[in-house]
């Protein structure tokens, strides 16, 4: 079990618009997106779970100071 950090990238071919939450609206442009994730308990099962299907939804933005959403 190889224990660590890792990166997923995004490539987004369209703006997305997500609406409610913490963050009210928010817009994310074309472009490529990182995230950036831990798993202490295993790499490779932690990537999987984010394409598994039928897991639960949740979403942690940690944002750049003074970034504000529209």
């Amino acid at each position: 079990m190889t224990k660590g950090n890792y990166v997923i990238l995004v490539r987004l071919d369209k703006k997305l618009e997500i609406t409610g939450g913490l963050l009210n609206d928010l817009v994310l442009e074309p472009g490529v997106y990182a995230y950036a994730g831990s798993a202490m308990n295993g790499v490779e099962a932690r990537v999987r779970r984010h394409y598994r299907k039928g897991k639960s939804r949740r979403c942690t933005l940690r944002l750049p100071r003074g970034w504000k959403s529209t």
